[in-house]
């Protein structure tokens, strides 16, 4: 396609055009910056995995590119970006199929242990670091912990066929209820609402998923159990947002 051969030359430009700007331009001209830099980043991206028709390697190559320009320009972004575009390597992805979307973790216990050490990591390094280098470990960190909790729903759904059926969906359920109330626990003592925020979505999304695989029955009991659920987490949202404007008004 003629298009496409113009991709790379247009994208490399916007992006060292937006580098470029960044740099040597004024304040005011930052936001044209970031945006350059991330459009082009993102279209030379696609067109390498495009042109390369994909494969582990060629995704590796995407994200190294990703992670070069979010360190240069500090592009939250692309930080996260570069993390999803390691999924390939542990056969993560996602597809559509006449309105069908689909989530494919092939191997979710290696996805988690490897995407959970991965926002361990990062999380260490943001605490004992400064900016910038602590908010682009942040963004790790954020993006890690997303898909650790994307491999804990699909085996909590499908167990782990990679390990022989040694792990069970009820396994994969119960760990993962327990992961996030203790990162919500954590998360809550460090004052991190965002990751808070994070975890009890997933968690209600735990709950949804186990509630219509292992106990449905009728929906009287799913409006039963939908209004006690609101409840709660209603309740603990008031409760917390009181403590925190109770905080900012002390200080």
């Amino acid at each position: 396609d003629p298009q496409l051969r113009v991709l790379p030359v247009w994208a490399s430009m916007l992006l060292l055009g937006g580098i470029g700007v960044r740099y040597m331009a004024a304040r005011e001209y930052k936001m044209f910056a970031h945006t350059a830099a991330t459009v082009g980043t993102l279209a030379l991206s696609f067109w390498i995995v495009f042109e390369h028709r994909g494969g582990t390697e060629v995704f590796m190559y995407a994200a190294l590119l990703c992670f070069a320009v979010a360190a240069i320009t500090l592009n939250s972004v692309l930080m996260a970006v570069a993390v999803l575009a390691t999924t390939p390597v542990l056969n993560v992805g996602t597809f559509y199929q006449h309105a069908m979307y689909a989530l494919v973790v092939e191997r979710p216990l290696t996805t988690v242990l490897v995407y959970g050490a991965a926002a361990i990591l990062a999380g260490l390094v943001a605490q004992h670091s400064r900016y910038p280098l602590s908010r682009m470990s942040l963004i790790v960190f954020g993006a890690s912990l997303f898909l650790v909790h994307l491999a804990f729903w699909v085996g909590s759904i499908w167990g782990d066929r990679s390990q022989g059926g040694a792990y069970s969906p009820d396994a994969f359920a119960l760990a993962w209820a327990i992961a996030c109330a203790a990162v919500m626990l954590w998360a809550l003592w460090q004052d991190k609402r965002n990751v808070v925020v994070l975890s009890g979505v997933f968690l209600a999304i735990n709950m949804y998923t186990q509630w219509f695989e292992r106990f449905f029955r009728n929906p009287s009991e799913l409006l039963l159990a939908s209004g006690i659920g609101i409840v709660l987490v209603l309740s603990g949202l008031f409760y917390w947002n009181r403590r925190e404007q109770s905080h900012v008004q002390a200080a």
